[in-house]
């Protein structure tokens, strides 16, 4: 026997309790049910697709979640008689109306689920965007938690990282590079200074053991020979703090060595043309 939604109501308060009772606890066994898949649902990877990224796990048990919860309230109403089929018409008409008035939601939530999928940008990434960099705490559906070298943490709708340019440190590689650039004075000895600088570069803790320093010599300055020094380290996040202690290095060094690091120079020639009559 079907109803129609407000004999339903009527029936839940007039009529036979047990079938009530009966939807209250598919509803709940449902809300326990997707959160227990939702939690195990880690587990279940580890074992059987070990390979598989940490941002497609939470995709996976999201869907698993959002999929046995809704399903149970669904046969809940269909337990007290709610009729689905006028229950659901209404529903499409009111996620389109949604969807057309809430446009910016709907595409960051389609922008997360393919962040999730394609695994471009994962937690725990070190990534620049818009000139700064940042490291991705998580990922969610509609939104990205971000934290910048301040501790600032920053919420971006996820349409925001999948549209705009993205400067990533972390692809595919855990190796980041420090850059050290340093002008020294013409006439030193170009084969020492080599050496001093390659040497500063090994000093420094937390670089790849892996990739030895990188010293050039860039070009010809107007004051000076400019060195580049490059160094490759583990944790991109630690940048800032390497690139400082890099720097203090190469001066101590440098200084120890009596290398000379000249200011800029610049002739200026004054001329007073003589008096027109």
């Amino acid at each position: 026997m079907e109803y129609s939604n407000v004999e339903s109501l009527l029936w839940m308060i007039t009529g036979d309790w047990h079938y009530a009772a009966l939807a209250l606890v598919v509803f709940v066994s449902g809300l326990v049910a997707s959160q227990v898949l939702f939690r195990q649902s880690s587990a279940f990877f580890d074992r059987f697709f070990p390979r598989s990224s940490k941002s497609m796990r939470i995709l996976v048990g999201r869907i698993l979640r959002i999929g046995v919860f809704g399903t149970s309230i669904l046969v809940a109403l269909e337990i007290i008689g709610v009729d689905l089929n006028s229950l659901l018409a209404v529903g499409t008409v009111v996620l389109v109306g949604l969807g057309l008035a809430l446009q910016e939601i709907t595409r960051s939530i389609a922008a997360g689920i393919l962040l999730l999928m394609e695994r471009q940008i994962e937690p725990g990434d070190v990534i620049v965007f818009e000139d700064e960099a940042w490291r991705v705490i998580h990922i969610h559906l509609r939104t990205a938690r971000l934290e910048n070298h301040l501790g600032e943490m920053m919420v971006m709708p996820n349409y925001l990282l999948a549209s705009r340019p993205v400067r990533h440190r972390t692809h595919k590689t855990r190796c980041h590079q420090i850059v050290c650039e340093i002008g020294i004075a013409y006439g030193s000895d170009v084969q020492q200074t080599f050496e001093v600088l390659a040497a500063a570069a090994a000093t420094i803790p937390g670089r790849d053991m892996d990739a030895s320093p990188r010293v050039l010599l860039r070009e010809f300055g107007a004051s000076s020979l400019d060195f580049v020094v490059r160094v490759a380290i583990n944790d991109p996040w630690q940048a800032p703090e390497m690139t400082s202690a890099l720097n203090v290095a190469i001066l101590d060094a440098l200084k120890d060595a009596q290398i000379a690091v000249p200011y800029p120079q610049l002739d200026v020639h004054h001329h007073n043309p003589e008096k027109m009559p």
